[in-house]
């Protein structure tokens, strides 16, 4: 098999996120008679069509989204082989990744991910996808997950059903306050030799770059993101 060129890997893993952020906030298409959990948004049209024109002398996000504003995917473009859908029973199971449990899930998490890179992305296509589904409920991440897996999604149970909250460790949480807490420290801030507000190490809950790179892709929002 051809090895990947640097590029080709970059732009497939900034899809993967793409897809993991819009199944996170919506259910795809499930099997006839299930319901879509509470708050998923079943009528948002992120189509192409559904798209105002360029705006001279701005950037043009037109094609911005999943494989530039296609339909997100449904149940028939996900890999049919069981190796290539963690369920969420089998991400407690094989993982130990449980919601509401309060126990650091960033390891199980990144573990279920890896085992899709290894398995599956080297088969994975657009008509071939992978899956991680995640339960309703919370999950406690303290670093970063490298989402470099190509062909994955990563599918909650609903808008407001899945939460990831972001509690970084004492590697990862670099932010140092003024004495009153109004701002940030600049000359408090430090990495390494250096310090200052130009510092940014880069603090995301999903990196799409690949491990060891810098963060490309973080989600963020009100479920998925937030620190705490």
């Amino acid at each position: 098999m051809s090895r990947k060129s640097p590029l080709r890997r970059a732009v497939l893993s900034v899809v993967a996120a793409v897809v993991a952020t819009a199944a996170l906030f919506q259910v795809p298409s499930e099997p006839a008679g299930a319901a879509p959990g509470p708050g998923a948004l079943t009528g948002l049209d992120v189509g192409a069509a559904n798209r105002r024109a360029p705006v001279a002398g701005l950037y043009d996000w037109s094609k911005a989204g999943y494989r530039g504003g296609s339909a997100l995917p449904g149940s028939g473009e996900v890999n049919p082989n069981a190796t290539c859908q963690v369920t969420a029973a089998e991400l407690a199971s094989q993982y130990d990744v449980k919601p509401d449990d309060g126990a650091d899930d960033t390891n199980g998490i990144q573990a279920a991910i890896d085992g899709i890179k290894s398995a599956c992305s080297p088969s994975g296509s657009y008509p071939k996808l992978s899956t991680i589904t995640f339960p309703a409920g919370r999950f406690d991440v303290t670093h970063e997950i490298h989402v470099d897996a190509d062909y994955l999604i990563l599918r909650g149970a609903g808008k407001d059903a899945t939460k990831f909250v972001y509690k970084p460790d004492a590697n990862t949480l670099y932010d140092t306050l003024t004495q009153d807490g109004s701002d940030w420290d600049e000359d408090g801030m430090t990495s390494g030799a250096g310090k200052g507000g130009w510092l940014w190490p880069g603090r995301g809950l999903f990196n799409t770059a690949g491990q060891g790179l810098p963060v490309a892709c973080s989600i963020a929002g009100t479920q998925c993101g937030g620190t705490e």
